[in-house]
């Protein structure tokens, strides 16, 4: 699959967005592990998705 977009040329503010609350779990006192289940689980919801774009 060779389409990606460059968010932060699109939409610089939500991507900003994006990145301040990445930044700020990963700064915070969740276990990392639940971080990358919660990662993992938004993966699998978005796949799907993907593969029904044009």
């Amino acid at each position: 699959m060779d389409r990606q977009v460059d968010y932060g040329a699109i939409a610089p503010t939500a991507y900003e967005g994006l990145t301040d609350v990445g930044e700020f779990v990963a700064s915070s006192s969740l276990d990392d592990t639940l971080v990358e289940l919660v990662k993992l689980r938004a993966s699998q919801v978005n796949y799907p998705t993907l593969l029904r774009s044009p």
